[in-house]
């Protein structure tokens, strides 16, 4: 029951039209992900390559659901001085290797690649196993066309990280170039497995494939289908659950969304990130509310049913939780329960029409004529222009004439 602040209902937050547009990108993403997956594996690699392309540039990120949800509530920082702070940070902490990243990161992007080169060549005599550096500075050797030592970089982080996915693809590129496409197929696929949700790495190792039988090389390969689970997707869980613990309101904005905006897997990583929430903070009575509306549209009611009545027991007059909870009872044919909570709200003080109307219709399925009339007719006071309980008022009347 979605409530609103002017006479009608309770007030909930709505979601932008950017996190609206975030989502869609992510759902159809996955979706051609998975389309173009199922391609590549029956070597209908045409076809597949139009369904990554189209994956990238929809979810050119190639983020998980937690990741891009993560996203709709943190903003990415301004960079415009960012190598000149960076160069310090470097100055304080020479072991950083992030920091060192960033800054060559950062001289590449003003045009100095040549400074670019030395510092991560000054990083790696600091930190020489480090695959990342390794890789770094062979992705800038071959953006300047430094391609053999690039390769060789590419190799030594490999070595390092055996699943370091993106020198692989740099290695499976040196392979292209020298047209060995079976070479690069390896490489990609290795890659692929690392990193089953990577559109630009599935579209590489499908140009592979279709190259390779294009040479009548034979390919035993069989691309990985993407898997929510894992170590980035729990951090990004971790990262939300420490958003919606500081503010639960935010939950609202997600939870609200169309049906068609979301499914199942949206409503089952809000539910993770509040419940991990609740780990830390399981006094808040938000929480408990927002856990019970996400476990609701998970259609688990009764476990919706105990995370509401929890915060209805740390906040008696907590009307939302209320209303929701009577909701649910309705839905499960608790109508006895679902009339109490609904006059727990109006006691509270939340006299809106809509509860007045769910009020009304509760006592017109247990019988109680009389009381639904009266209930309608409130509704009808507090704003009539309630087509809803009008409609339903007649048909009351009908029936007791």
């Amino acid at each position: 029951m979605a409530m609103r602040d002017d006479g009608v209902g309770v007030a909930t937050a709505k979601p932008t039209p950017e996190m609206i547009k975030s989502l869609e990108r992510f759902f159809r993403g996955r979706d051609l992900m998975r389309r173009g997956i199922c391609l590549l594996n029956t070597a209908c690699y045409d076809d597949a390559l139009l369904a990554f392309a189209e994956a990238q540039r929809v979810n050119p990120a190639a983020g998980s659901l937690p990741e891009y949800l993560t996203q709709c509530f943190i903003g990415k920082g301004d960079s415009s001085r960012a190598a000149e702070q960076m160069a310090r940070a470097v100055e304080r902490d020479g072991q950083d290797v992030t920091a060192r990243i960033r800054h060559a990161m950062l001289l590449m992007r003003s045009g100095k690649s040549r400074d670019a080169i030395v510092a991560l060549r000054n990083a790696i005599e600091t930190t020489p196993d480090c695959a990342e550096l390794h890789y770094q500075l062979g992705n800038i050797l071959a953006s300047v066309d430094q391609t053999g030592e690039a390769e060789d970089r590419f190799t030594q982080a490999v070595a390092i990280d055996n699943n370091h996915a993106d020198a692989l693809v740099g290695l499976a590129l040196c392979c292209g170039a020298r047209e060995e496409p079976a070479s690069a197929v390896r490489y990609l696929a290795r890659a692929q497995r690392t990193k089953p949700a990577c559109p630009r790495i599935a579209r590489l190792l499908t140009m592979a494939a279709r190259a390779a039988g294009k040479q009548n090389v034979t390919i035993d390969m069989a691309a990985t289908m993407p898997d929510e689970s894992g170590e980035a997707c729990e951090s990004a869980i971790g990262k939300l659950a420490s958003i919606f613990e500081n503010d639960p309101e935010f939950v609202d904005a997600l939870i609200d969304l169309p049906a068609e905006q979301g499914d199942d897997e949206l409503y089952a990583v809000l539910a993770l990130a509040v419940e991990q929430a609740l780990l830390r903070k399981p006094e808040t009575p938000e929480l408990h509310y927002q856990f019970g509306r996400a476990l609701h549209r998970l259609d688990k009611c009764n476990d919706a049913m105990v995370a509401l009545e929890k915060a209805v027991e740390l906040k008696p007059d907590y009307v939302r939780a209320l209303v929701q909870l009577a909701e649910i009872y309705q839905q499960t044919d608790r109508y006895a329960a679902a009339a109490e909570r609904l006059e727990q709200t109006l006691a509270a003080g939340a006299h809106y029409a809509d509860v007045y109307f769910a009020l009304g219709s509760v006592y017109q399925k247990t019988g109680q004529v009389t009381r639904a009339r009266d209930a309608y007719e409130n509704a009808l006071r507090v704003n009539a222009d309630y087509q809803e309980a009008d409609r339903a008022l007649k048909e009351l009347s009908t029936k007791l004439v």
